[in-house]
């Protein structure tokens, strides 16, 4: 018997994605779960990036970010609580390592170029093939504006410290076991600050497993919100 389900489910790309990333996941959801992907602003602010997406989104919607995706996640819920029903956060952290990896990106793209940088991240990424060519092409789609932004962003983040532990809504944060971008531990860390939160992974797969591991990332989902009545 299948136990929650939220009315709409908003879906919140990382860096370097638009809200065509969350394509072979959607297909996954449970029938009666509207999902709205979305892509944002090159906005240097999450709260900023927030605000302008909080404008178009339903009243009420549980929202699931991925990597930059999450920190945007976190302030969606900051701005506004009473409209986040449930939050998920896949394969982010907070720690130092995310600002000395940031910083090397946006010297890397100064240094080499966007295409450049997009190709090493690609590779990175361990996509290959025709997986490679729909990185590409997102990566285009995204563009050098937003991923200057939106890396400011991250290097300007408010300390999670205090809403992780007014946390008010269900949260689940999700490790994916070969991420090479972000660990499971610092996934792990960053669930053991959010008041209730549940934490999971996902086995064998790297740091986009809506693109690599749609079905298992949604069996992940609505397994939590089963477990949630």
């Amino acid at each position: 018997m299948s136990g929650y389900r939220p009315e709409h489910l908003v879906l919140i790309p990382g860096a370097y994605s638009t809200k065509a990333t969350w394509d072979l996941l959607i297909p996954h959801l449970p029938g009666g779960v509207t999902a709205h992907p979305v892509t944002y602003p090159a906005i240097d602010d999450l709260h900023g990036i927030a605000d302008a997406l909080l404008a178009d989104l339903p009243e009420h919607f549980a929202v699931a970010g991925q990597s930059l995706g999450g920190q945007v996640a976190l302030a969606v819920h900051d701005r506004a609580p009473d409209r986040v029903d449930n939050l998920i956060v896949i394969g982010m952290s907070d720690g130092p390592e995310i600002d000395q990896g940031v910083s090397q990106s946006l010297q890397t793209q100064k240094a080499v170029g966007f295409d450049a940088f997009a190709e090493g991240f690609i590779h990175t990424l361990g996509f290959e093939g025709a997986a490679a060519d729909v990185a590409r092409a997102r990566f285009h789609e995204y563009g050098a504006e937003r991923a200057d932004a939106h890396l400011r962003a991250i290097l300007s983040r408010p300390d999670w410290s205090d809403s992780l532990s007014a946390l008010a809504v269900p949260s689940l944060f999700i490790g994916m076991t070969a991420d090479q971008v972000v660990p499971t531990q610092g996934v792990r860390e960053l669930a053991a600050r959010a008041a209730g939160s549940d934490y999971r992974e996902i086995s064998d797969c790297g740091h986009t497993p809506h693109v690599e591991r749609p079905a298992d990332l949604a069996a992940t989902i609505v397994d939590w919100w089963d477990s949630l009545g």
